[in-house]
């Protein structure tokens, strides 16, 4: 799953619409509130009465960033806000009862990936208040083109990679203090600037790094540190942005030359000046050209028709159903030929013929491949049979041929029909001439009684004369 990474769109872009009194600030001046660092750019849009601003975009996902300063942030918060999406409201995030700049105000995600408008209504009910909007932030959808945008990419993006001296401060940053420890980004655009905050748990005194583009030279940068009784961590420093490149892929080498003494070198995120990322699907021709559009042909961008798929799968089905029917007559036809044994006329088919007695009542499925198989002579020692009824019914043709084969030595009867008393028990020990010698083992069909001489189980033949007739 590719990485979030968002469009950064500064309080000075051109593409927003504001509609009142609203003025830029340049001159720093609510650079020192709070700790969580300057606005960025360095610039603002401040609002003393109500007003709007409006910004559509193409995305999934949306976020307002400013300045947090409000008076009676828990009963009636002046300033205060309300955003909208495509004419719905979205809300505001809760106020913080301390000033702090890149703050989140408001916020959605989840969109339909498309084109949306969001729109900022301010309220402020005292002249002395003033409402600041710093930056606005969506996730493109993926086919936006992204030259001339600002990309921020979070330190956990997979386009980072640290070494082993870096380790991770919090979940929400990385850090490393050991000397020479490098970490490297790859990206396309033209400048990339590097975000950090300065933890205070850590040594106070400042240090320093280096920057390398390319394989380039290296220029180095100050980690300033914080005063030593410093007890509060500062949020959002930029710690260098470089020169602007020639657009297209880069290479970045950031290292560290400090020591467990100094102020360790963190990363919290990455801006990308024209920004953009390879595309991750292939083109197709364009609808006017071909005569078609995506939805003639379901949507399908590229890769194999849809027609052919379904051609396909139902040219597949239509073989299996043939080639199960010819089985079928196969079989028919086997068992046609096979009910007109030579039978001993002396002897009379039972009615019924129990060939199994299986103590749990369950006739062994024997329509696998496995029976059509010449079994051979078995003596196995005495097992404890199990019925295909206690196998998984997913096993279908899968079930093991050993519990066939005991089924096929499971006891059953010989019926004589004009003497019952030479009727004779086959128990599963016996090893018969006529089990060994099956090659074609059906329990689908009537089996035929025993009368002819290749069913002969090495009894003495038994036959009854009519008394017209002396034996010769």
């Amino acid at each position: 799953m590719a990485p979030d990474r968002w469009v950064v769109i500064d309080d000075a872009d051109p593409g927003l619409d504001y509609s009142g009194t609203w003025f830029s600030d340049t001159t720093g001046s609510q650079d020192n509130v709070g700790n969580f660092g300057p606005p960025y750019l360095d610039t603002l849009h401040g609002i003393r009465a109500d007003g709007s601003v409006s910004l559509q975009f193409n995305g999934t996902a949306v976020q307002v960033w400013g300045t947090n300063d409000v008076v009676n942030f828990d009963t009636n918060p002046d300033p205060t806000l309300q955003c909208f999406i495509d004419g719905t409201s979205i809300g505001r995030d809760t106020p913080f009862q301390f000033g702090e700049n890149n703050w989140k105000l408001c916020g959605t995600s989840g969109l339909p990936d498309g084109s949306h408008t969001l729109q900022i209504q301010v309220k402020v009910q005292s002249s002395s208040q003033t409402f600041w909007l710093d930056q606005i932030r969506y996730i493109p959808s993926p086919t936006l083109p992204l030259d001339n945008k600002t990309i921020l990419i979070e330190n956990d993006d997979p386009a980072i990679q640290f070494d082993a001296q870096w380790r991770s401060l919090g979940g929400t940053a990385n850090l490393t203090n050991e000397q020479g420890s490098v970490a490297q980004v790859t990206f396309v655009g033209t400048s990339i600037s590097w975000y950090a905050f300065i933890p205070t748990e850590f040594a106070h005194n400042a240090s320093q790094g280096s920057w390398s583009m390319d394989g380039g030279e290296e220029n180095m940068f100050l980690l300033k540190g914080l005063p030593t009784d410093s007890k509060t961590t500062i949020y959002n420093q930029k710690y260098f942005t470089t020169p602007d490149f020639p657009a297209g892929p880069h290479s970045l080498a950031v290292t560290f030359h400090g020591s467990g003494q100094t102020t360790p070198l963190c990363l919290d995120y990455l801006y990308v000046k024209n920004g953009s990322f390879p595309a991750t699907h292939s083109s197709t021709p364009d609808a006017a050209n071909t005569g078609t559009s995506n939805s003639d042909n379901g949507g399908a961008s590229g890769g194999t028709p849809v027609g052919a798929i379904v051609g396909g799968v139902i040219g597949g089905l239509a073989f299996l159903l043939c080639l199960a029917a010819a089985l079928l007559f196969f079989k028919r036809r086997r068992q046609k030929n096979e009910r007109y044994i030579d039978v001993d006329p002396q002897y009379t088919a039972p009615t019924q013929f129990s060939l199994y007695q299986n103590p749990h009542g369950a006739v062994p499925d024997t329509s696998t491949s496995y029976m059509s198989q010449t079994i051979p002579p078995l003596s196995p020692p005495p097992v404890s049979m199990t019925t295909p009824s206690s196998y998984p019914a997913h096993m279908g043709s899968n079930l093991p041929r050993k519990l066939l084969q005991e089924a096929q030595r499971g006891g059953y009867t010989l019926y004589h029909t004009s003497n019952p008393s030479h009727s004779q028990t086959v128990t599963s020990s016996d090893s018969s001439p006529w089990v060994q010698s099956s090659a074609h083992t059906d329990s689908s069909r009537t089996h035929e009684p025993i009368g002819s001489e290749r069913l002969s189980v090495g009894q003495p033949r038994v036959e009854d004369v009519p008394p017209q007739y002396t034996q010769e």
